[in-house]
């Protein structure tokens, strides 16, 4: 016969269960602090309605109305010029590097034109692949026409109802049509592989301290070092395996163009596979249980989907956000891949963001090395 519900029986299990939290404070740290840090991190950083667009000048006027423009344009604080130039290749180049976002070219006698009523042209060249990254500043930029003319010509020509005018040529030179899966379907690519990478690895070097396999490869010959080495390079061909399929997909379902060199893609990816594994075999040496393990996955994952630039523009984050991000392996590998794939970079243009990619590799790696020796000598 079953016992009636006993409130203190009850009790007695749930200080069981507070105990045993208190005697692991990895598991309350993991479930409580770290959940708490990213919902912080999220409310500061995040900004759908990101200013200081990064925008390179060509003023070929150089006039008091062009000056007088781009004054008004930067107190709007949507635009900020990171570069002035006469040439259209450097400017086209910051583009593709991704240091620059638009491209204003103010025409030469554009002042000219404009007092003699002829309509002049403003040519802005969007270079963004999103559509959140410079909207708001395109739309700030016509919404302040009005008001730059009037404060450019004050007396008769507003009297007489006679105000020159100016038109807004807006060129899109990237995903023109502004389909949404030519930029989400890359952005994936990268984002799932981060992510079988990070949880394959956890799952795989969990499963082999409790099933006793590592204790076997121990007793071997086999040297720590060729232990760790031959996990990793056993993954590293499935992450290529999963990078190749994610690519066939997004060229023959999705339609999505492929620019660039396939190769310079394929030996960008290979210190971004071996990174993030190298990631997972040190957050796995840390931790004392898988699900510790997995929840800091989680918040990494988290942490590179928020600060990485792939969901909300990086140059719209606070400094310390944008700092934050750059040490997020995943933050270089979306510049690499959206570069080669759609806009057809060359290996002097992606150089900017392959050499940290290295660099954090060398360091996880090392790191990885460490402690796998450090915790089964």
């Amino acid at each position: 016969m079953m016992p009636g519900f006993s409130v203190y029986r009850l009790w007695a299990i749930m200080r069981k269960e507070f105990i045993l939290m208190k005697r692991d404070p990895a598991t309350i740290i993991v479930m409580a602090v770290l959940p708490l840090i990213l919902v912080c991190m999220a409310g500061y950083a995040i900004n759908t309605y990101p200013k200081k667009v990064p925008t390179v000048l060509i003023n070929f006027d150089n006039s008091d109305v062009s000056r007088e423009l781009i004054r008004s344009m930067e107190h709007t604080e949507y635009f900020k010029f990171v570069a002035s130039t006469a040439s259209n290749e450097e400017a086209y180049h910051l583009l593709r590097t991704g240091d620059a976002l638009m491209v204003l070219t103010i025409p030469a006698d554009f002042s000219k034109a404009l007092r003699r009523h002829e309509n002049p042209a403003l040519l802005l060249e969007d270079g963004s692949i999103d559509s959140i990254s410079t909207g708001r500043a395109i739309i700030a930029l016509a919404g302040l026409k009005q008001q730059v003319l009037e404060k450019i010509f004050p007396g008769a020509f507003h009297a007489l109802d006679q105000l020159p005018s100016f038109q807004l040529i807006i060129h899109r030179l990237y995903d023109p049509e502004r389909i949404t899966q030519i930029y989400v379907v890359p952005g994936m690519i990268g984002l799932v592989l981060m992510l079988t990478m990070l949880l394959i690895t956890v799952i795989i070097a969990f499963r082999d301290v409790q099933g006793g396999t590592i204790d076997y490869l121990l007793a071997s010959p086999s040297r720590p070092s060729e232990i760790l080495l031959g996990e990793i390079l056993s993954y590293i061909i499935i992450g290529y395996v999963q990078l190749t399929l994610g690519l066939l997909l997004s060229y023959y379902l999705f339609n999505i163009p492929f620019i660039g060199n396939p190769l310079l893609l394929y030996l960008c990816a290979l210190p971004y596979i071996i990174a993030e594994l190298s990631l997972g075999l040190t957050i796995a040496t840390f931790c004392k249980t898988q699900f510790e393990a997995a929840q800091i996955v989680n918040v990494f994952i988290a942490f590179s989907i928020i600060l990485t630039g792939f969901v909300f523009p990086i140059f719209g984050m606070p400094e310390w956000a944008q700092i934050t991000g750059l040490f997020l392996p995943l933050t270089h590998f979306f510049k690499i891949l959206f570069g080669v794939m759609l806009r057809g970079n060359d290996f002097s243009e992606i150089w900017a963001n392959l050499w940290p990619l290295l660099i954090f590799c060398v360091v996880m790696i090392s790191l990885a090395s460490f402690r796998f020796k450090r915790q089964f000598k």
